[in-house]
């Protein structure tokens, strides 16, 4: 298995999903944000972002937060990095939806 993939799931459902994996795993962290996706989560398709004490959902079609709030500059980066890693970010939604593990994207400070 690729050293990137993270070993990842809610607990006991799921044919590749084990007891002790994450319900939320951390795919990418850059300038103190950290990007989450749950697993077999409701559409549209999207992930979590969380800065400094604030949470948002952001589509991962277009990067724009659809629910709760960022700061402006935190949702600045969050939608660059998002429309940079867009299909990557679709790549996990499936997997993620499907129960498989995740793969880690890079960050924005890593590129």
């Amino acid at each position: 298995m690729d050293a990137r993939v993270l070993r990842t799931g809610m607990r006991g459902t799921g044919p590749h999903m084990t007891a002790g994996q994450e319900l939320m795993p951390t795919i990418a962290y850059f300038y103190g944000i950290a990007i989450r996706m749950f697993f077999i989560d409701h559409p549209p398709p999207h992930f979590f972002a969380a800065y400094s004490g604030h949470e948002a959902n952001v589509s991962i079609e277009t990067g724009e937060v659809i629910e709760a709030h960022l700061p402006a500059n935190a949702a600045h980066l969050v939608k660059q990095w998002a429309l940079a890693h867009r299909g990557e970010l679709e790549d996990n939604w499936r997997r993620a939806r499907a129960g498989m593990s995740l793969a880690k994207i890079v960050g924005l400070d890593d590129d």
